[in-house]
């Protein structure tokens, strides 16, 4: 008996010190918690407000928040801030991390609901993260929006031609004025570039998304857009080896109409999951990842709800007088520059599940069982 009980107490203990070795360290300060208590925003998840924002609405033209492909709250976030800056701030264009030519298609798509072309945009892009059911509900929600709307919003997709089937589509329905022609063309020419190179440019391809911007924004007369990229297109400054973002690049290139006028969301995921799609044998398959993509700050002080904005750039705020840095997979390049060099809010999203596919495929698991019994002859 002695002995069931000495054991007992050595396994708990041995629990106790697996969950405190795992518990995630806080660091905090009070300084940093007494100003965002102040700056802090609980969003309704079906609701949002964004009043946070409301005072950088007049000055700023370009809103831009980043994002993690795959995670299924992204697209409330991108459905709701939009909605949010069209009906507050007079925003009319959404832009896209996709190639022009399937952004022409799905802007296609919001003014006329022929859900053809959206399913076609689709079958494009099956075995990507954009395959999935919240993606697809977005571009309805959208369609659905647009038609209360006098003045109708309109979607441009800034990427390279990611896909030659969605390029040779647009090109072969010969709708297309002479300008957005040779846009079309010269994007397929940078895709060319890209992807015919040994190793991907992962610069040049940042590059050729700010010049599309640029050709783009004067032919459809952009004058203040939102846009919601991978988090690697959207810090206003250098990090990494020498990477300038598109962020940057319409922050700080003379040629940009938003230069000095961008602001610029971080989304930070704590404990949520993301799809993470993959071919094999032509057949799409997909996974399920877990991610928490930030380093332990202030903001874990915070008792967490599913989505927290926090504003950065008010007046007294510690973030403007220091580099308070909240990654590990993203490097600082000028170690004197302070936080909001790089962004100026931040939207936390909590627990959120990964997107879903947009129709039923095989697991990892499942593909790899199909794998061994094809080997074994089962």
């Amino acid at each position: 008996m002695l002995r069931l009980i000495k054991k007992c107490i050595i396994i708990i203990v041995l629990i106790i010190i697996t969950i405190l070795l795992n518990k995630k360290t806080i660091v905090i300060s009070e300084l940093e918690i007494n100003y965002l208590k102040n700056n802090l925003e609980y969003l309704d998840v079906d609701h949002p407000n964004f009043n946070l924002l409301s005072a950088d609405l007049l000055n700023n033209h370009a809103f831009i928040a980043s994002e993690i492909h795959g995670i299924k709250a992204n697209y409330k976030i991108e459905y709701n801030l939009f909605t949010y800056l069209n009906k507050n701030a007079d925003v009319h264009f959404l832009l896209l991390e996709i190639s022009f030519s399937s952004g022409f298609l799905l802007n296609e798509y919001v003014q006329t609901g022929n859900e053809e072309l959206l399913d076609i945009v689709f079958s494009f892009y099956k075995g990507t993260p954009f395959w999935s059911l919240e993606e697809y509900q977005f571009f309805k929600e959208l369609y659905e929006y647009n038609k209360t709307l006098p003045t109708k919003i309109t979607l441009i997709g800034i990427d390279i031609e990611h896909s030659i089937d969605s390029y040779q589509y647009l090109f072969n329905l010969n709708i297309l004025e002479l300008d957005l022609l040779n846009h079309l063309k010269v994007n397929k020419e940078n895709r060319d570039l890209l992807y015919n190179d040994a190793e991907f440019n992962w610069q040049l391809r940042e590059d050729k998304m700010y010049l599309n911007y640029l050709s783009l924004s004067k032919i459809y007369q952009v004058d203040q857009f939102y846009g919601q990229f991978g988090t690697m297109h959207c810090f206003k400054n250098i990090i990494n080896d020498d990477f300038k973002s598109l962020a940057y690049l319409l922050s700080h290139d003379e040629l940009s109409n938003v230069k000095d006028q961008t602001i610029v969301i971080i989304t930070l995921y704590n404990k949520s999951h993301y799809l993470q799609e993959f071919n094999s044998n032509k057949l799409v398959h997909y996974s399920y990842k877990d991610i928490t993509n930030y380093l332990s700050n202030s903001i874990d002080y915070f008792e967490k709800t599913e989505f927290m904005l926090f504003k950065l750039n008010q007046n007294n705020s510690p973030y403007q007088d220091n580099l308070i840095w909240l990654f590990d997979h993203y490097k600082i390049k000028n170690e004197k520059t302070v936080t909001t060099d790089y962004f100026d809010y931040i939207i936390l999203i909590n627990h959120s599940s990964a997107a879903k596919p947009l129709e039923k495929t095989n697991s990892y698991f499942e593909v790899l069982f199909d794998l061994l019994k094809t080997k074994l002859k089962i």
